[in-house]
């Protein structure tokens, strides 16, 4: 978008936006900004996922081991018993 000023015989020209340095700036400061925070928060929810996968597969190897040691003393204590 443009501004308009004041021309010669009243008519109005148009100010291209690059004549505003301070609007491209805060432009580029706020896309910078956004990209930085895209970023982080991206990996930030990544790092969160591998977690709770590394979670849920410690707790599931957990879980298949104790259900093996408790095979294993039923299947003892079975033969002890026959």
């Amino acid at each position: 978008q443009a501004r308009r000023r004041p021309g010669v015989q009243g008519k109005t020209q148009e100010w291209p936006l690059w004549a505003f340095p301070q609007v491209l700036d805060a432009f580029f400061l706020g896309k910078g900004f956004a990209q930085a925070l895209n970023e982080r928060v991206g990996n930030a929810i990544a790092d969160l996922l591998s977690e709770l996968n590394k979670f849920d597969a410690e707790r599931r190897y957990e879980a298949r081991k104790f259900e093996e040691e408790v095979r294993e003393r039923a299947r003892t204590e079975l033969i002890k018993s026959a």
